[in-house]
């Protein structure tokens, strides 16, 4: 690549490209965060949380010990099974905030829960937990979304090729190592293949673990070791059940987004690749050894074609002899 002119004329253009990029990407979220949070806070959408706040105060207040006091000390009235049946739907249905965030008003639409949001849709994670409500909001979805999954396919590209130059060398070392000790010139391509599918698997597993056990360290009340880990397979395979979800009302949400959800994406790809890779050499080597059988039946063949020639040639000759 050739230099950019001028006093950064010695930053080759692939790290511009990546700034650049990386600047688009983080622009068109923050943008799309604030427009989601302008088109959800608006007239229509006040009343959908105005409900979603009553219902979420009637979970969490109101279906108490049958005979306990409100605030106001008068007691609760019973509730019927159908009563129940409604409000849980209909909460359901106007979902705007995080079940697992339900007594806080963080889960309410604001500049960080929008950014949550808008990071779900880019990362094609799609949790579920948040979603708009306004026909404006739905629309704004459909034109934002294409392009948001562009710029995070292209900055997922960056990041799979630093992380695969890591990985490469970590494979191609122990493969070195393997020859050595083996006095081999040259190993068969599945083995060095399956060599890199297992490094991969060590970078995954590693990385799945390590952020599940800070998870974990973070809050180990709501969430468990195992539970964190789950958390972290389910968002990294883009699954997004959106039954566990976070939300960090600072600059972490944008570093969680932009670095730790797009590392344990690009490792998933990765191994996915390898295995893509392993199957091509299994199937390049069963190509090599059928045409190394075809070969040697065809050579058997025509030897056997060429012994039977020779036997019809001399028992001509020996009726020759004879005559």
């Amino acid at each position: 690549m050739a230099p950019i002119f001028g006093f950064f004329g010695k930053v080759d253009t692939k790290v511009w490209y990546s700034l650049i990029l990386l600047l688009l990407l983080v622009t068109h979220i923050c943008v799309g965060a604030h427009v989601f949070k302008i088109l959800e806070t608006g007239e229509k959408a006040q009343n959908i949380t105005e409900l979603n706040v009553y219902n979420r105060d009637f979970l969490t207040h109101y279906l108490t010990v049958e005979g306990s006091l409100r605030p106001d000390n008068k007691t609760y009235d019973r509730l019927t099974y159908d009563q129940l049946h409604v409000v849980m739907k209909d909460l359901y249905y106007m979902r705007c905030f995080k079940t697992d965030n339900i007594e806080t008003d963080a889960n309410m639409w604001n500049f960080w829960t929008s950014f949550d949001f808008v990071s779900t849709i880019v990362s094609t994670i799609g949790y579920g937990g948040m979603a708009p409500r306004t026909e404006t909001g739905k629309l704004f979805v459909i034109i934002y979304t294409i392009p948001g999954m562009l710029l995070m396919m292209s900055y997922l590209n960056i990041f799979s090729t630093c992380i695969l130059i890591v990985l490469r060398q970590v494979s191609f070392q122990i493969i070195k190592t393997i020859r050595k000790l083996s006095n081999l010139k040259r190993m068969p391509d599945v083995v060095e293949q399956m060599i890199v599918l297992w490094v991969s698997l060590l970078f995954l597993c590693s990385y799945l673990l390590v952020m599940a056990t800070l998870m974990h360290l973070q809050n180990k009340e709501n969430d468990s070791f195992p539970q964190s880990l789950y958390f972290y397979v389910i968002t990294m395979t883009t699954v997004g059940f959106g039954d566990i979800t976070l939300i960090d009302h600072s600059y972490l949400a944008l570093i969680r987004v932009l670095f730790v959800f797009c590392v344990g994406l690009v490792l998933v790809s990765l191994v996915f690749n390898a295995i893509r890779e392993l199957a091509a050499a299994y199937q390049r080597r069963l190509v090599e050894v059928s045409q190394r059988i075809a070969m040697k039946t065809l050579a058997v063949a025509k030897q056997h074609r060429l012994k039977h020639s020779n036997a019809i040639d001399s028992g001509e000759e020996k009726l020759m002899g004879v005559d």
